[in-house]
């Protein structure tokens, strides 16, 4: 099959590639430099991670691993639900799909180490299949972006940092049991070997499914307590190598193999027996990376080769009973992303300007079935990108921020040929350390899927990109100091809008993809973090609403959402968590009716048996209470959870 032709040239180019890099670098280390990676000091740990594109929204979120832990969550689709400008929500496929202000899931570009891992089929991220075994942070973007992170971003980035060993050198085993027989089991492993550090996690998370509310009112096809055709498993590795003689270069090598199924409950009031009864996700990169000494006359430059896949096997059975003799039909779609990026970093061309540019080429492609019985059929597109942002001092406290970025598109056909310029533009003011104002403005653009393109039923090659002006204004300001109360503070508020054209949708599942939906959307946010000797309170709220055009867009998208978080830790070997969640009405799938609001509350406790050992205990939902994400999907019911972790 071309596909896997392709799949063995590519990881033979990546092996190759990575030889040419190990070589480089130890070439390229008799440079005098700097350190490229900044130390970020949490928890008696050292957090190293790579430089993010330059900031331009007033929103970038950062979340360290002790926040997303947080809500007891086993996958990055429940750690990142504390977020305002975040949705959500499981439905049709059981995918956890990420909105970011109202924006859909395919417009979220998804990133692992800066590297894309958007399935160029349907160009949803799930995120119910990462889980947070290796991850160290995650950085959410919800407004206008930097034109490093490359097309597709119209409505954000979520960037998914993982574990070196030298950021979390010690091992760990970590064991969790709770409702619904969930057995979350995970070893990690790492450590710095003189001029390279290491990192392996393997993982392994299973669920018969999750229990329903008591409140539940039974279904003539779901009658409530165990959720019907829950259950999942999921499996995998995640490793990452370092390699860094001195502070001038450095190579980084990750790569990973998961493994999973799991069952998609129906519509509770519509039959549906269907299972992903086999999903593999392989991933690797190499990464080469110099860096700039402090004079002006060196530059900063990495390279980047990438590979990404998704495979899928999805299977309907003719009852509930999921007989394999007695299947109706099956289908097999498998993803595939591979590519290169560099790009190049000037932090001083004068006093006054620095610089970064840049350019990405990226081919995606699929190859699907719709039965056993018939024939395979396959598509592809090309995407090449180039940007450049530029960084002036007005004066000391006023920095300005342009920049552009251009992307070509290559379908398959003569006419499957698309372009974008996408200018931004920002200015951000500190008149004194502790507080900002920042206000920036940029045009984005995201290029039809493979799915919206060349689906059997549904697909338009004529389609043009979306195009989306985002627009965002706002501040921050905090306060330290041990005689103040609290002990510190920080306040953020921001007002943002987005408006779209050209927005890709059709009004049914079957029928063709078209250009033709305008929106204009609006909204603020408003966050809060206070400290005290022994506690800690965080809160965050977001409001978005319609001002025009197809409501349709904001479908699943609460009009309020608000979270909070507290944090009690009288010593240093307990510590308990509480964090509410409330979310406001929202159009249901019809674009018409209204969907209720619901609050649900989260608790967690931990208490640390020995240096080396600690024990907690959580419930998510403490109060049993019935709610749905998306029409007839009730979400799960009280949930107790129980784990141990012991480090080594």
């Amino acid at each position: 099959m071309s596909r896997r032709r392709d799949m063995r040239c590519v990881i033979g180019c990546l092996m190759f590639l990575a030889a040419v890099a190990v070589a480089h670098a130890e070439s390229g280390m008799r440079d005098p430099a700097v350190a490229d990676s900044l130390p970020i000091y949490e928890m008696d740990s050292i957090l190293v991670v790579a430089e993010r594109p330059a900031r331009i929204t007033v929103t970038q979120q950062r979340l360290l691993r002790p926040e997303l832990l947080q809500r007891n969550a086993t996958s990055l689709a429940g750690a990142l639900q504390q977020v305002p400008s975040t949705t959500i929500s499981t439905g049709y496929k059981n995918t956890a799909e990420v909105r970011l202000r109202g924006a859909p899931a395919q417009d979220v570009l998804v990133l692992v180490d800066g590297n894309p891992i958007n399935p160029g089929y349907y160009g949803k991220a799930d995120l119910s299949l990462l889980p947070l075994s290796a991850v160290a942070a995650v950085d959410v973007v919800p407004g206008p972006a930097s034109a490093a992170y490359g097309p597709n971003a119209a409505g954000g980035v979520i960037n998914i940092i993982t574990h070196s060993g030298r950021s979390e050198s010690r091992g760990a085993l970590r064991a969790r049991y709770g409702s619904g027989d969930l057995r979350d089991l995970e070893l990690a492993f790492g450590g710095k070997r003189a001029a390279w550090d290491y990192r392996v996690t393997l993982y392994d998370t299973r669920s018969h499914g999750f229990d329903l509310s008591a409140e539940f009112a039974p279904t003539r096809y779901e009658d409530g307590e165990r959720r019907d055709n829950a259950d999942f498993t999921r499996t995998g590795i995640d490793a990452k190598a370092v390699l860094q003689q001195t502070p001038v270069g450095m190579v980084t090598a990750t790569g990973g193999y998961q493994w999973g199924q799991k069952g998609i409950p129906s519509d509770v009031h519509t039959p549906r027996w269907w299972r992903m009864t086999g999903i593999h996700h392989y991933h690797g990169a190499v990464d080469i990376a110099t860096v700039a000494a402090p004079s002006s006359r060196h530059i900063a430059r990495s390279a980047t080769f990438f590979y990404d896949t998704w495979e899928d096997r999805l299977t309907e059975y003719k009852d509930r009973l999921l007989d394999p003799s007695r299947v109706e039909w099956v289908s097999d779609l498998e993803n595939w992303t591979a590519g290169v990026r560099s790009q190049w970093r000037a932090d001083s061309l004068t006093r006054w300007l620095s610089a970064r540019w840049g350019a990405s080429l990226k081919k995606q492609g699929m190859n699907k079935r719709a039965d056993r019985d018939e024939p395979w059929f396959s598509h592809h597109a090309w995407d090449g990108h180039v940007y450049g942002e530029f960084e002036t001092l007005i004066t000391s406290h006023l920095r300005l921020t342009p920049g552009i970025a251009v992307t070509v598109h290559d379908g398959e056909g003569t006419d499957d040929f698309s372009h974008s310029a996408d200018p931004l533009c920002a200015l951000h003011w500190s008149p004194w350390p502790e507080a900002a104002l920042s206000a920036s403005v940029a045009h984005s653009s995201r290029f039809p899927t493979l799915h919206q393109l060349y689906g059997e039923t549904s697909g338009n090659p004529d389609l043009k990109p979306e195009s989306v002006i985002r627009w965002e204004i706002g501040g921050e300001a905090s306060a330290h100091g041990v005689n103040r109360w609290p002990r510190s503070l920080s306040i953020r508020i921001a007002a943002f809008g987005n408006r779209m054209s050209d927005a890709i949708v059709r009004t049914g599942r079957l029928d063709r993809y078209e250009n033709h939906a305008e929106a204009v959307t609006g909204g603020a946010e408003f966050g809060m973090r206070a400290a005290w000797t022994c506690y800690s309170l965080r809160v965050d709220y977001a409001y978005i609403g319609l001002s025009g055009g197809d409501p349709a867009v904001l479908i699943y998208v609460p009009n309020h959402k608000l979270t909070l978080a507290a944090l009690w830790e009288p010593n240093q070997r307990w510590h308990a968590d509480l964090s509410v969640l409330h979310a406001g009405s929202r159009l249901g799938m019809d674009g018409r009716e209204r969907m209720p609001a619901y609050t649900i509350c989260d608790a967690k406790a931990t208490c640390r048996l020995a240096h080396h050992a600690s024990l907690h205990l959580g419930a998510n939902n403490i109060f049993d209470i019935n709610y749905e994400e998306e029409s007839s999907f009730p979400g799960p019911g009280r949930q107790m959870i129980a784990g141990i972790e012991v480090t080594f």
